[in-house]
């Protein structure tokens, strides 16, 4: 008896400690968003100092467009360099429209971009992966 009752207090407690650490799927998704989002401010900041802002936004814009489907197609729009909402650092933020694999303009989209990395808007129809994928675009650009 007294085996026993030690393996269930052995049992529970182990797993009291996992659950307490436990991290859903959809919350390690919104926190890589935004430890992305942060990242690309860093980089930007750095870019400026480089090579000043005109070129740095060229750079994130090229960025974007080139990781479309159809590069030639971007049209851009409100197109800004954005204190980061959290840091004293600078982003990239805008929107963009392109054409899909249909040659359908999909209509603008919000992005961030750096030089060297951009994130544009998730626009699936599944809301909870959504938002915490934008959750680094949402909170860097939109607040």
């Amino acid at each position: 008896m007294k085996i026993s009752a030690i393996s269930l207090l052995i049992v529970f407690s182990m797993i009291a400690c996992t659950s307490a650490h436990y991290i859903s799927p959809i919350d390690s998704m919104h926190m890589s968003a935004i430890y992305e989002s942060d990242a690309m401010a860093k980089r930007t900041t750095e870019s400026i100092t480089a090579v000043g802002e005109e070129k740095t936004i060229r750079a994130a814009m090229d960025n974007v467009r080139y990781g479309m489907k159809d590069p030639d197609s971007a049209k851009f729009r409100n197109v800004r360099l954005q204190l980061h909402a959290m840091t004293s650092d600078k982003i990239v933020c805008g929107e963009v429209n392109g054409k899909n694999s249909y040659g359908a303009y999909v209509g603008f989209v919000k992005f961030i971009a750096s030089p060297d990395s951009h994130y544009i808007q998730d626009t699936s129809s599944r809301s909870q992966i959504m938002d915490a994928a934008n959750a680094g675009l949402d909170r860097t650009c939109y607040r």
